[in-house]
């Protein structure tokens, strides 16, 4: 509606403005994907019925193998987290056992000698 009434094509947007903007290109995008994705698959199936039969069979195919759907999944445990990692990166990792807690390098008073501020900063 707000791009309907022009409220999306000032030269000064606010950030509300601006977020709307940028979900409703988004939305347009998607949906001339879509449109253009079916365009696609019907050209093929006129033109080219074997292309479009062999594409349909590797649909389902992974669609009954459970290829379509992504499942994201964090791990439960350290131990977990630290399994996938020697999978992942191989032999090379090795868990930092220590259980000491480790300050950050850069900190937002680098350089900021705090006991110029005085005690109630301390």
């Amino acid at each position: 509606m707000a791009k309907t009434r022009g409220l999306l094509t000032g030269p000064d947007l606010n950030e509300v403005q601006e977020r709307i903007l940028m979900n409703t290109i988004i939305d347009e995008q998607v949906e001339q994907f879509k449109k253009s994705d079916e365009e696609f698959e019907r050209q093929l199936m006129i033109h080219r019925p074997e292309v479009w039969t062999q594409i349909q069979e590797e649909r389902e195919e992974a669609e009954e193998m459970g290829f379509d759907e992504i499942v994201w999944k964090s791990p439960e445990s350290m131990e977990e987290f630290e399994e996938i990692e020697r999978l992942v990166m191989g032999n090379e990792f090795e868990p930092d056992n220590s259980e000491s807690v480790t300050n950050p390098t850069v900190t937002y008073f680098e350089g900021i000698n705090l006991d110029e501020l005085g005690e109630e900063f301390a």
